[in-house]
């Protein structure tokens, strides 16, 4: 037992220290500590309390440890955030400061999203809740209504479809349509962002189809220029706001032939049946083998044996045809149009124009002459065919033509002139 000279004590446990005092075990533990991170002993007076129940010797501390700016509590460097040269503590403001990936500046109190981390002004130029669902998205993602408020993607589409509305121009003309059939087209598309904008200002419908992930617009009845421009008009309002219409869509032309004799429908029939194969060459590969605008599913035999004087006979051919071919005479018996599924969806005025204006000449044409006599001018290869078109359609229609057809890597023409008696 030893007397401890602090305390003046017996005590079993003393501690002398080399030039100093002797001291029992809880006098020491006052007057020393341990560095907690070099083991070094020392006055407690000299060492600094770490961020734990210890001490650290100054040499150690110095290199672990940073006194916060603001509230000056001891906080380890790595865990300190340096905000204007200065560092700080988790637990006051300037502590939870992060930089923005927009503005690439140290901000307190940035917003942290999926997109990645942006300042309070970053966050309001680029980003908003969607008024309707309450998620954050960038505002590339939403649609501003012309209320003020944001709609995500997914609520849009949640809005309820409409009709379309009669077409009724004050005045019809019909010099570069050159056919005074009716008309009509669907569009598919796979964005339409901010479509609800054009509900009550548009004479479309829109329809949703679950086989597209946006919707699908229809036109009510058109014709003539008038209606050419009802599309080019519709065209530009979609492009405006950056739809997209991608390879999964398709867009699908109904021509009105509910005033033709079963005669000329099995001439019209007949003469699609041969051109198949040509109008497959204005289309991309993917397009032309989806099931969605399969083949023609009949035989020229087919059509040959119908009795035209036998109105049933025709109704009955149309009711047995696929809905989803290429050519949909199902639609004769529903719509009182034929329907041609093969062109890809597309947002492009200038194609769907063409393609209405062709075809509508290329029925109009058809119906004048017997089957003897489309057998005569089609019934031959590709090149044979795109010159029998060329003479019906125009020249000026079939160099566009000649344009798509290239850019599908297909060959129609060798030059303009026809071979074949038209």
């Amino acid at each position: 037992m030893r007397t401890c000279e602090e305390c003046q004590l017996l005590s079993a446990e003393v501690y002398p220290r080399q030039g100093e005092i002797t001291l029992c075990d809880v006098c020491d533990s006052d007057r020393y500590v341990t560095c907690i991170a070099c083991s070094a002993t020392g006055l407690r007076d000299e060492y600094i309390p770490g961020d734990h129940e210890g001490f650290c010797c100054f040499s150690c501390h110095s290199r672990t440890y940073i006194f916060c700016f603001d509230c000056g509590k001891v906080v380890r460097r790595h865990v300190a955030q340096e905000f204007h040269g200065n560092s700080y503590c988790s637990d006051c403001p300037q502590g939870r400061t992060q930089t923005c990936d927009r503005c690439h500046e140290c901000h307190v109190d940035c917003v942290d999203n999926y997109s990645g981390v942006f300042c309070a002004q970053c966050w309001e130029t680029c980003f908003s809740d969607c008024n309707y669902c309450s998620n954050s998205y960038s505002k590339t993602e939403l649609h501003e209504l012309e209320s003020g408020e944001y709609i995500c993607n997914h609520c849009e589409m949640e809005i309820p479809t409409w009709d379309a509305i009669d077409f009724v121009p004050l005045q019809s003309h019909y010099e570069e349509i050159g056919s005074k059939r009716t008309f009509g087209i669907e569009i598919e598309t796979s964005n339409c962002k901010g479509f609800s904008s054009l509900k009550n200002k548009i004479i479309w419908a829109c329809t949703d189809d679950f086989s597209i992930a946006g919707k699908e617009f229809i036109t009510p009845t058109l014709y003539g220029d008038e209606g050419l421009q009802e599309i080019r008009s519709f065209c530009k309002k979609a492009n405006d706001l950056e739809w997209k219409s991608d390879t999964n869509c398709g867009l699908h032309l109904h021509m009105g032939i509910g005033d033709l004799s079963p005669e000329e429908l099995k001439r019209l029939a007949f003469a699609y049946l041969h051109t198949y194969k040509l109008w497959r060459q204005f289309i991309s590969a993917r397009r032309a083998n989806n099931s969605m605008c399969g083949p023609p599913g009949y035989p020229f035999s087919e059509i040959t044996k119908i009795d035209i004087q036998d109105s049933e006979e025709w109704e009955y051919f149309a009711a047995e045809r696929d809905r989803f071919d290429a050519i949909n005479w199902r639609a004769y018996l529903t719509h009182g149009t034929i329907e041609l599924r093969l062109l890809n969806g597309t947002l492009d005025a200038e194609l769907i124009c063409n393609w209405i204006k062709t075809h509508t000449r290329f029925v109009d044409f058809v119906i004048k002459h017997t089957i003897d006599e489309l057998e005569l001018m089609l019934d031959g290869s590709i090149l044979y065919q795109f010159s029998a078109l060329t003479e019906i359609i125009g020249s000026d229609l079939a160099t566009y033509y000649v344009g798509v057809a290239d850019t599908y890597q297909y060959k129609v023409r060798s030059d303009l002139e026809s071979c074949c008696p038209v």
